[in-house]
């Protein structure tokens, strides 16, 4: 599903030229970014796919990379920061059809297509 996660990136520069193509890209992976930095601290792959991928910390990573990139992003009439929150939402809705992770306590699980 990398592909269609690096298309995101791509359609959302197609429809916002003025927000980084990189801040996109670390964007559509904030998650898995997350998710391994979670693993390198010592949790294990249940925790790890909770707390990046789980209700609610995800809309928590969402608002605050928006927070962010509004605050840095030379854009500064916060669509950078919308973008962005935006891109980092699509990769949720997409591992729910691609790929195949616990996404909370009682939560759905991704579907995993071979």
């Amino acid at each position: 599903m990398i592909i269609g996660h690096i298309g995101v990136a791509y359609a959302a520069k197609s429809h916002w030229s003025r927000v980084p193509l990189g801040a996109l890209l670390v964007a559509t992976f904030a998650p898995d970014i997350l998710r391994e930095g979670f693993a390198a601290a010592g949790l294990n792959w249940r925790q790890t796919n909770l707390y990046s991928h789980g209700f609610p910390w995800f809309l928590l990573l969402a608002v605050a990379a928006g927070l962010l990139a509004w605050k840095s992003l030379e854009d500064r009439t916060r669509t950078g920061g919308y973008v962005i929150a935006g891109v980092i939402l699509t990769h949720i809705a997409l591992d729910l059809v691609s790929g195949y992770k616990d996404m909370g306590p009682g939560g759905p699980v991704g579907r995993y297509f071979e």
